[in-house]
């Protein structure tokens, strides 16, 4: 990549584009005047509780999904593990929960800006943004980040690593069939 400047501009643009639209929801409640925000300040709403949940279940999630690779990888190298790819633990339902951990996260840091932001008169004041705009705002982070994941980096290239690796095998076609690529199939 390095050796085609294009190749390389295209990343890093790529990655750039990534920071942009995951920091929105933060950028929009750092843009509001302190004095604001202190003057919304109480004991923390629904919202506030649902956004926190939000976070703390998706930075579980991920973290499960990772450890759970992680170990996998490892008994694999010693070839402890027999399997080809790991279907058990969390992907025994779905097969990307990491990513899904992941967009959950910065749905959760989304819903806090909703809460601080777009339902705020006085901080939509200040930013000159109506409540549609400064929802649409908060939620372009997750939209993104679930985009990419799914159709440009993460999902789309494994599944497609494993399906030519993977998919003559019938107990692949099966997990596959029977797991969800982000949410569980019931």
């Amino acid at each position: 990549m390095r050796s085609s400047p294009l190749l390389f501009s295209i990343a890093w643009i790529g990655q750039a584009a990534w920071v942009f639209f995951a920091l929105i929801p933060v950028v929009l409640v750092n843009a509001v005047p302190g004095l604001v925000l202190a003057a919304h300040a109480s004991a923390p709403s629904s919202l506030d509780i649902t956004a926190l949940a939000l976070y703390a279940g998706g930075l579980l999630l991920e973290t499960i999904a990772d450890r759970q690779l992680w170990r996998w990888m490892q008994r694999k190298a010693k070839g402890a593990e027999e399997g080809r790819w790991l279907m058990t633990g969390l992907r025994a339902f779905c097969r990307y929960p990491n990513y899904l951990g992941e967009i959950i996260v910065w749905t959760g840091i989304a819903t806090f800006a909703v809460n601080s932001v777009a339902l705020v008169p006085q901080a939509r004041s200040a930013l000159s943004l109506d409540i549609l705009s400064a929802l649409v705002l908060c939620y372009a982070s997750p939209a993104f980040v679930t985009f990419l994941l799914k159709n440009i980096t993460g999902v789309a290239l494994t599944e497609k690593r494993q399906r030519e690796k993977f998919g003559h095998l019938p107990e692949y076609q099966q997990w596959v069939a029977r797991t969800g690529t982000l949410l569980p199939k019931f």
